[in-house]
């Protein structure tokens, strides 16, 4: 496949290319210690991912990131053996040719890879994500506005708000119904608008009684509708 079409595949596909990681088992690098390695680098860290950055010199913005332990930063020139052990990659130098030599050791390492300068010379880009207190969610736009993914977000977290008490009610029924044979009928049933209405209305246990029979959903009271 030649790199043109790589390239644009990449392009077609990113809205459907996301993938959940667990960050405190996920080991990041951040070559470039100038507001675009910074900005990365303070995204990673304080979503819980063990971040290294490797620079020749870090801009001030740094000195804010000091208190956060799982941040360490490496006053040094850019060699290979700093990307041996991660995960992932993001290439944040300003200088193209050292960009393309940190490339081309990800390509041959098979390092997940973030180019800054130009998120499609890269194998991924960093998506916009929060989280309510039982959803996470990312969000990306097609072209890579960063700006506009940022507003998007917070659209998107209102709209959420309304849904994040009944969610964690029927991830705590989901859990409560492991081992029972009709777990996967109940909760095609909980996960729906129909019963979301029957949740506000605070009739949720009522309908599930009536319709499954039994009592074994007893959920955890924090998760219940007040």
């Amino acid at each position: 496949m030649s790199e043109d079409n790589r390239e644009d595949l990449l392009h077609i596909d990113l809205e459907s290319a996301f993938i959940s990681l667990i960050p405190n088992k996920i080991r990041a690098i951040v070559i470039g210690g100038g507001r675009a390695g910074f900005i990365k680098a303070s995204r990673l860290s304080k979503k819980g991912y063990r971040v290294t950055v490797v620079s020749k010199a870090f801009c001030e913005d740094f000195k804010k990131l000091e208190a956060i332990e799982n941040l360490k930063l490496i006053e040094d020139s850019y060699k290979v053996k700093y990307i041996k052990d991660k995960h992932i990659v993001v290439i944040a130098t300003k200088d193209k040719d050292i960009s393309d030599r940190i490339k081309s050791h990800c390509d041959k390492l098979n390092k997940i890879y973030i180019y800054c300068s130009d998120f499609k010379n890269g194998l991924g880009a960093l998506p916009y994500s929060d989280n309510t207190k039982n959803i996470y969610f990312a969000i990306n736009t097609k072209g890579g506005n960063p700006k506009a993914s940022k507003f998007l977000s917070r659209v998107i977290k209102d709209r959420l708000e309304n849904y994040d008490q009944w969610i964690g009610y029927i991830t705590s029924l989901r859990e409560s119904l492991i081992g029972n044979a009709k777990k996967d009928e109940i909760m095609e049933f909980a996960a729906s608008e129909d019963f979301k209405f029957f949740y506000d209305k605070n009739v949720h246990d009522y309908i599930l009684r009536m319709f499954y029979g039994g009592d074994y959903f007893d959920i955890e009271n924090s998760h219940k509708k007040k």
